[in-house]
């Protein structure tokens, strides 16, 4: 059953809001429905702020050949910020094709008039909803992409100002500067270069990864070796900071999957480790067949996540940026890139951590059945 079914569902709340006690009498008697919750809301007593707090799904108006007088309060709802996409329909007990065009221009979503089957206005209520839902789920995906969008640009225009202030006081001075200082602005320049470069990058993978760009091309592979890969890929920042890489598997791990993703999220996830262990830790991989499945385990004794972080670390519009033990940085991409890759295989990824007791990435692929 998809979101959507179990939304239409659940028991709708509703505002009717009216100008006589016997239009909404005729109104609940007329449309019983046990999905369909009703509250009466007569024009004189109608107040937008307790309305908002009162968590109704839909407003309905009832127009009794007085129309002018529902129009203003349509409006105030359709123009109030929390009440923005609500349904709104208007109930007229007579067709006049003056006053539907008005309910559409006060901000109604549907004009239904009565005489009619009651099951033609749930129908209706229900199309509004789905709509009302689907308008949501949008609204807060637009909001998160501006977001997404802030941080990142964020990030991006740090680096640029050191590559751009530290390459003009060295174009300036380069004569004046000897030969150390020199190579300590070049390797800053570098440094701010190469940061830029794996933001780009990875903004550009996880792109192409949600338009579909990125075909999913499963073949019959070896885990153990695309694991092993990984390592062999990432020794010399192992390393830098003196840290001891275990990898004791030594059988092959036969699976289908593909293999470019399995080690873009492989690569990401040792990465990480290395970059928030402690110079001279160890960091610890494990393959274990549970059932049909392969559960890959990778544990540091780093400087670990906060719990509040951690419902956190998988979503676009809260990217974990923190810098690593050597100050590594990063814009939290990798991580989106890697649930991006586990999801095209039906796999999952957890993670368990402890507030400098470091972190355990634990990814499961699904294996032959």
């Amino acid at each position: 059953m998809t979101d959507q079914s179990v939304a239409i569902q659940k028991q709708f709340k509703i505002l009717i809001i009216h100008q006589d006690p016997s239009g909404f009498e005729i109104f609940s008697e007329q449309f019983q429905n046990p999905r369909f919750h009703y509250e009466s809301c007569l024009t004189t007593d109608f107040d937008t702020r307790t309305i908002v707090y009162s968590n109704y799904d839909s407003f309905v108006f009832i127009n009794n050949n007085n129309i002018h007088m529902l129009l203003p309060l349509c409006e105030q709802i359709r123009n109030h910020p929390e009440l923005l996409f609500h349904p709104i329909l208007f109930v007229n007990s007579c067709k006049n094709e003056k006053d539907t065009i008005a309910a559409f221009q006060a901000g109604s979503s549907d004009v239904v008039n009565v005489p009619c089957n009651p099951n033609e206005f749930f129908i209706r209520f229900e199309k509004q909803f789905t709509n009302y839902q689907t308008i949501l789920q949008l609204h807060e995906i637009n909001n998160t992409k501006d977001k997404f969008l802030s941080i990142i640009s964020h990030d991006l225009r740090s680096p640029f100002t050191i590559l751009l202030n530290f390459s003009k006081i060295l174009y300036n001075k380069f004569d004046s500067f000897d030969h150390q200082l020199q190579k300590e602005y070049i390797s800053a320049i570098n440094d701010s270069a190469e940061h830029t470069y794996t933001i780009l990058e990875n903004l550009l993978r996880w792109s192409k990864a949600n338009s579909g760009e990125i075909r999913f091309s499963p073949t019959r592979i070896n885990l153990t070796s695309v694991i092993y890969e990984s390592i062999l890929l990432l020794a010399n920042e192992a390393g830098n900071k003196n840290l001891n890489i275990y990898f004791n598997n030594q059988v092959e791990h036969l699976i289908t999957a593909d293999r470019n993703m399995l080690s873009v999220v492989f690569n990401n996830l040792i990465n990480n480790a290395i970059k928030y262990s402690y110079p001279a830790g160890k960091i610890i991989i494990n393959i274990e067949k549970i059932n049909s499945d392969y559960q890959i385990k990778i544990s540091d004794k780093g400087t670990g996540i906060e719990s509040q972080r951690l419902n956190h670390l998988f979503k676009i519009g809260d990217l974990i940026k923190t810098p690593g033990t050597n100050n590594e940085h990063g814009a939290g991409l990798g991580l989106l890139i890697i649930k991006e890759f586990i999801d095209k295989h039906q796999g999952k990824i957890i993670v368990r951590s402890v507030k400098d007791g470091g972190s355990t990435f634990v990814v499961t692929l699904p294996g032959e059945a």
